[in-house]
């Protein structure tokens, strides 16, 4: 009952949202969630099962569920864009299948083969797809980031992972070595 239960939470958190003094609403079908899951479950059942079994039918899997993945990240932004109106007008995502799978498959297989180098910019981009391609009866959203704002939120984050582990290095070091302070104070 998750898909029943998946439609009236988004109903009743849509339909409480206020903007300028209208609610939204969401229109999804509950037996269009649940077909959703059960491909899911499924893909993810198998490759769960055969990568204690066998480890080659789970790499095939895995390989099918990647394929697969920009097609259905497309599927289910389509779905949800389109179930949900503000003020009578509905959302739509426009965005292709074959761009998603530039942006949304190849963009982070590359950004892998580069150690993450490349994240940033592939986030960038996969974002801006997404929002890009979006819209409001026939507006169209923007999004205006630079990859470099990308770049600079990622240093930051890598910056103070850097420092709590330089501050926990040192708290370790002071803990395991009693501070310099000898533990034995007659002597």
């Amino acid at each position: 009952y998750s898909a029943w239960a998946k439609v009236r939470r988004n109903q009743y958190f849509y339909r409480h949202s206020a903007l300028a003094g209208a609610t939204f609403d969401f229109h999804g079908e509950p037996k269009a969630i649940l077909k959703g899951r059960i491909v899911a479950f499924v893909l993810f059942g198998a490759y769960s099962f055969f990568s204690h079994f066998n480890p080659e039918i789970a790499l095939v899997i895995l390989a099918l569920i990647l394929a697969l993945m920009p097609w259905l990240l497309v599927k289910s932004l389509r779905f949800r864009l389109h179930n949900s109106s503000y003020r009578g007008l509905r959302f739509a995502f426009d965005g292709s299948v074959g761009r998603a799978y530039r942006y949304w498959l190849w963009l982070p297989l590359g950004s892998a083969l580069t150690f993450g180098l490349l994240w940033p910019f592939a986030q960038q981009r996969m974002t801006r797809f997404a929002r890009t391609n979006s819209r409001y009866g026939n507006a169209r959203f923007e999004l205006d980031v630079t990859v470099g704002a990308f770049y600079r939120i990622y240093a930051m984050v890598v910056l103070i992972a850097l420092l709590i582990f330089a501050a926990s290095s040192v708290a370790a070091t002071l803990l395991v070595t009693g501070g310099g302070i000898p533990l034995d104070a007659h002597g």
